[in-house]
């Protein structure tokens, strides 16, 4: 069995705590983490943690590396004592309640489910899932009421800078660096018109899971594709069809250079599926430059669901729907979270907008906020 530990992080501190580096681990579990990330030999499985992501691998090494510069810090630390001897309820409970003054709930949380994780990989046999069960770890209702409220930009609006930077793109000559900013631009405007998951929109496959048909691209994803096991039908808005097709016939072929065709909608610079990372690199590159504020990929439903709330807050339903949640109360706990001022704010601001066209009589529950699908059917024209 061949081992290869991989360039983990040299960081020292994390959320004002040190962390050891995995050089600095003592001998029993720098050896415990080679063999977990073992690559496969010619006559042996690959390790227990070869399979995980690189980000679940630093999140995994960075927690445990906190949690052995904690114990350092113990009288009772014992360097010869064996690495699964160590983790004891009592020293875990210690460990979370120091732990518990220094990040947020939710961090916590992830350190213990991650903490277990790397247990699990690294000291096969016990069952570590009790730690991230503690009964000192933060429930959800905690959780949820730490959370820092957000204010997501207006859909419409961002929309409307989406599609303005997009013209000024598609007006330059074609070029692979050109194809890249359109396809940047118009993955954060899908994403935001459609309410999909990142997930499911990075996996999107021409034929399949998106088609071009005699009205426009719909998509379909099957009930095992989704989160929720329910099946996805939505069709992308007439008003980015034209972007889409040219894309699709211009872009994406400049991408693919000469490589067999990839049944991937969305193909990175190196001719391929885009890979997880550079979705969410170009979700902040486009967030930056075009919106004024970097972006997570799920940030863009945050903006659909506050968008339609705040348009109607009584009705969560219809943000539900749009966002492909089983149920309305998913979207109350989740994604209402800017509070009523939030929301009072951008009904002024659909009221203030629908004034200037003559609808200073409409209700919260009379129109959604004034999008270029709402706006190209009240002018006639492209936003």
């Amino acid at each position: 069995m061949s081992t290869n530990v991989g360039t983990e992080p040299r960081s020292v501190r994390r959320k004002g705590w040190p962390a050891l580096q995995v050089a600095d681990w003592p001998e029993a579990d720098r050896t415990a983490w080679a063999i977990a990330m073992a690559t496969a030999g010619p006559l042996d499985p690959p390790g227990p943690a070869a399979g995980l992501a690189a980000a679940i691998r630093r999140s995994c090494v960075g927690i445990y590396g906190i949690w052995l510069a904690w114990l350092q810090r113990q009288p009772d630390w014992n360097p010869a004592e064996a690495p699964t001897g160590r983790i004891t309820r009592e020293r875990i409970t210690r460990f979370i309640l120091e732990r518990r003054e220094a990040v947020s709930p939710t961090t916590l949380f992830t350190n213990a489910a991650m903490l277990a994780m790397m247990l699990n990989v690294m000291l096969p046999g016990p069952d570590w899932s009790w730690i991230r069960k503690h009964p000192a770890l933060p429930r959800q209702a905690e959780r949820l009421a730490a959370r820092r409220p957000i204010s997501p930009p207006d859909a419409g609006d961002a929309l409307r800078r989406l599609l303005g930077a997009m013209a000024a793109v598609e007006a330059e000559p074609a070029s692979r660096d050109q194809a890249q900013r359109h396809r940047d631009l118009l993955i954060v405007a899908v994403g935001l018109a459609t309410g999909l998951r990142p997930r499911n929109q990075r996996g999107l496959d021409l034929g399949s899971s998106i088609r071009r048909l005699s009205h426009g691209w719909e998509i379909v994803i099957r009930a095992g594709g989704t989160k929720t096991g329910v099946a996805i039908a939505r069709r992308v808005p007439e008003w980015l069809t034209a972007s889409l097709d040219r894309y699709v016939e211009l872009g994406r072929p400049l991408l693919l250079a000469g490589r067999s065709d990839d049944p991937a909608l969305w193909i990175s610079t190196r001719g391929r599926r885009i890979s997880e990372q550079q979705f969410h690199t170009l979700y902040r590159r486009v967030g930056g430059s075009v919106l004024g504020e970097p972006m997570r990929p799920h940030f863009v439903r945050h903006a659909l669901a506050s968008t339609l709330i705040g348009a109607d807050p009584r009705h969560t339903g219809l943000a539900s729907a749009a966002l492909g949640h089983q149920d309305a109360d998913m979207v109350s706990r989740h994604y209402a979270m800017a509070g009523p001022q939030a929301a009072e704010r951008t009904w002024h601001a659909v009221r203030d907008r629908y004034r200037g066209g003559g609808r200073s009589d409409a209700g919260p529950g009379d129109s959604l906020p004034a999008t270029p699908a709402t706006r190209r059917r009240g002018e006639g024209g492209r936003p």
